[in-house]
């Protein structure tokens, strides 16, 4: 819950850079983060009571969800440039996209950003409801269950926008709500019980995101984002509202 309001701030603002109209963009972004973390959880709905062990299944779910989100990160200087690409060939001739090619680059860019970690936020949550919820509580767990988790966002929404994003940037920003996504998945198997390889594996992918994360410059989506542009950057400030 935490990660997903706050994957959220960010694609926004993300979201903002690669597509011309802001209305278009968020509402398309909001429409397509509940689309796909509901047909994430109607795929794993039925499967939730019959896989062997749940909670290990969404542990590493989330841990794939850290790493996809970091993921545009790492492709900003090549997809979005397709999607444009794409896009201003179905423009042709026309200075100005339509409302149908503006809510189609709007449609691609949210699916970029956030289609496949959605989709895996979604199915994690029928299997861990199916480790929370037992025979004559399940009104109860469900409660505390959806409660945990709109909580978690809420404070998300908040820190994200007006504490986390405005003191790191985007890119740390994205990272950090990744790395607690994936060290959240990482914890849970290392608690569970099962083999040193799981437990290896795990601790693998979370140094992988956290140290690359690291190595990776401070300024690397700021400099994607402006290259080719024929103007000299002097500083960038990413505020609660807008990035300047």
């Amino acid at each position: 819950g935490f990660c997903a309001m706050g994957y959220e701030v960010v694609w926004s603002r993300l979201a903002r850079h690669w597509t011309g109209d802001r209305v278009t963009s968020f509402s398309v972004l909001l429409a397509v983060f509940l689309a796909c973390v509901a047909l994430g959880a109607r795929l794993t709905a039925r499967l939730a009571d019959r896989i062997r062990d749940p909670l290990a299944t969404a542990a590493w779910m989330l841990m794939a969800t850290g790493l996809l989100a970091f993921a545009p990160v790492l492709l900003a200087g090549s997809l979005p440039a397709v999607i444009a690409d794409f896009v201003a060939r179905l423009a042709g001739d026309h200075a100005r996209l339509g409302p149908g090619l503006a809510l189609l680059s709007a449609l691609l860019v949210a699916l970029f950003l956030e289609g496949v970690p959605c989709l895996l936020m979604g199915a994690g949550l029928p299997l861990v409801a199916a480790v929370a919820v037992r025979e004559g509580n399940a009104g109860q767990a469900t409660g505390r269950l959806y409660a945990a988790n709109t909580v978690a966002g809420v404070l998300s929404s908040i820190l994200a926008g007006f504490v986390i994003m405005p003191l790191l940037g985007l890119q740390r920003a994205l990272w950090l709500l990744a790395g607690l996504a994936v060290l959240a998945g990482a914890a849970v198997i290392a608690v569970l019980p099962g083999s040193g390889r799981r437990r290896a594996a795990a601790g693998l992918l979370a140094g992988t995101l956290l140290f690359g994360g690291l190595l990776l410059p401070g300024d690397y989506l700021r400099r994607v984002y402006f290259a080719g542009a024929n103007l000299r950057v002097g500083t960038v400030r990413e505020g609660a509202t807008t990035t300047a």
